[in-house]
């Protein structure tokens, strides 16, 4: 996820550390980070107008795409912005968080942002194309929706709408309903609707 986009980011810089010197100590990096812990960094005045623009600029951008939920920029956002950048400022052992830990920050959470998003774009395709794993994915929304309803019999119309927002096609759920009445893990209607 987050860590193995970040560490490809910064991996020959890291390279060049590690070929220059040799690897620092577990017991040093722990002093380290318990020393930064004693740090309290600050928003100067003079960085606050940066944020507020970023803040604007990231509500902005949300303006223009489609409404998607997964890019909502709330008042939560800015102050996970200002704390991303205060853990940045502390591991500098500073007291004042700079403009440099700011765009890091925000660079941090449009990169989680990222890799969540490509994640779920990831998992549509796997469901839309892995024949191996997708009709485990459709038993197991039909035996949640069994175990909400508290009934041995499920209508699959009642579950046929998530699975299509999940991604599943239509021949994909016949052919799950086919492949489980086959093993008798359950008795499929006549036309598919139960």
């Amino acid at each position: 996820g987050i860590n193995a986009e970040y560490m490809a980011t910064q991996q020959s810089e890291l390279d060049a550390t590690r070929a220059s010197r040799d690897m620092v100590p577990i017991d040093v990096v722990r002093a380290c980070l318990g020393e930064s812990k004693t740090y309290s960094p600050h928003v100067p005045e003079s960085l606050t107008k940066h944020i507020s623009q970023l803040y604007v600029e990231m509500r902005s951008a949300k303006d223009e795409q489609d409404g998607d939920a997964t890019t909502w920029i709330t008042p939560r956002t800015l102050l996970s912005i200002l704390r991303l950048s205060q853990a940045l400022a502390r591991l500098r052992r500073a007291d004042l968080i700079s403009e440099q830990d700011v765009d890091e920050a925000v660079r941090l959470m449009a990169q989680s942002k990222r890799s969540l998003l490509d994640a779920a774009e990831s998992d549509r395709v796997d469901a839309s194309t892995r024949w191996d794993k997708y009709p485990f994915q459709i038993y197991e929304v039909i035996r949640q929706h069994r175990d909400k309803i508290r009934s041995n019999s499920v209508k699959l119309d009642d579950v046929r709408q998530t699975l299509k927002f999940k991604g599943f096609r239509e021949e994909q759920i016949r052919d799950t309903l086919s492949t489980y009445e086959a093993v008798n893990v359950w008795v499929v209607g006549h036309d598919f609707s139960e």
